[in-house]
């Protein structure tokens, strides 16, 4: 990151030049020191004021072919950031496998708590046939309600009821 702060630096002294912009890069990135010297003379022949002042700066810290981290540190392509996305679903995935061996069931917590509502919901209902397509179910807490032929009431069910009380209703009609 020192490079990018150097670069506004040299723009700073010595003027915005397209030129200098491309050299200075090309030198930053240069891997092998035999690229970076040559490099280096064809830049300081062009803008020897700037290859002067980078010359008071230790090469250690601008360049890459005298760095001496390793040169796998460097985020060269977008290898590093696949291996980030990789790690990332590995642990997202790890979490959740290690998540779902605890639950008791195959439902989510949240499925868990749906279900559990609609059977309280339910739970004092009363299904009564009274032919072979009629039917009446009684809810304590609404009053009665009639249900008549299979391919109405299907329709009826789904815009009245939620998916678990169409099971409920669905189950006796199929009798």
């Amino acid at each position: 990151m020192f490079y990018f702060h150097l670069l506004g630096n040299i723009v700073h002294r010595f003027g915005k030049m397209i030129k200098t912009k491309v050299f200075f890069w090309r030198l930053v990135r240069a891997y092998k020191r035999n690229v970076f010297e040559d490099l280096w003379y064809r830049f300081s022949s062009t803008r020897p004021q700037v290859a002067a002042y980078l010359s008071e700066i230790s090469r250690a810290k601008w360049t890459r072919a005298y760095s001496p981290s390793k040169r796998y540190d460097c985020m060269t392509s977008n290898i590093p950031i696949l291996e980030f996305f990789r790690r990332l679903s590995h642990e997202w995935c790890n979490k959740r496998r290690i998540d779902g061996g605890k639950r008791s069931t195959v439902l989510t917590e949240w499925t868990e708590k749906v279900v559990r509502k609609n059977e309280e919901r339910t739970t004092g209902w009363s299904v009564s046939g009274v032919s072979d397509a009629i039917c009446q179910m009684h809810d304590f807490k609404h009053g009665v309600i009639m249900l008549t032929k299979w391919k109405r009431t299907k329709v009826r069910m789904r815009r009245r009821f939620t998916p678990f009380q169409n099971r409920v209703i669905g189950r006796f009609l199929l009798r």
